[in-house]
């Protein structure tokens, strides 16, 4: 088995995409990028959230349930399909090369079963913008929750409104970042 920790990639990754705020009269830059040393960086207008690949993972398949959820509210069972599928294929490519979540801690679950979806879980921060006297303390809180047709993603305080398509463009780029990584040959 492999660890999440960070380690050297060769391979280059970088997605950027134009975002709309709330109400749409305003756009942003959003990002995802593959970092060197094999993280992967998001980047909402000029707030950074970084995964391991672990991490960027069960982000990608939390946000794939969540549009999942909303196909199942639009009774789109053709788009259910395309994302239940999308899932299994990155998951099928992305498997052999990860270890296990420690419990409890960079782990998310979900549940589609209530009125709403909701994904949530605390993560590890791998390169917090603080310096902490205890590592442990560089964690924080993740939610992704589907609101009135949008996707949330809760950070602590911090949360981005995604329409559908921006969050499926999002977990698709994290899908891809977290291959890559997961190839690289230091992981193997």
């Amino acid at each position: 088995m492999t660890s999440s920790k960070p380690r050297k990639s060769s391979s280059s990754f970088k997605a950027v995409k134009s975002f709309n705020f709330p109400g749409g009269l305003e756009s942003y830059n959003a990002a995802v990028k593959l970092e060197p040393s094999g993280l992967v960086n998001t980047w909402s207008h000029d707030f950074r959230v970084a995964y391991t690949l672990i991490q960027a993972v069960q982000v990608a398949t939390s946000l794939s349930y969540s549009l999942i959820y909303l196909a199942k509210q639009r009774r789109s069972i053709e788009t259910q399909r395309k994302l239940e599928h999308r899932i299994a294929c990155w998951s099928g490519l992305i498997a052999p090369y990860m270890s296990e979540p420690k419990s409890g801690i960079d782990e998310m679950y979900s549940d589609m079963s209530g009125e709403r979806f909701i994904g949530h879980g605390t993560f590890h921060d791998p390169d917090p913008l603080f310096e902490f006297d205890d590592a442990k303390d560089a964690v924080y809180d993740l939610a992704i929750i589907v609101e009135d047709g949008v996707v949330i993603m809760k950070f602590g305080w911090v949360a981005w409104m995604l329409d559908p398509s921006e969050a499926e463009w999002l977990a698709d780029q994290l899908w891809t970042a977290a291959f890559l990584a997961a190839k690289h040959p230091a992981h193997c």
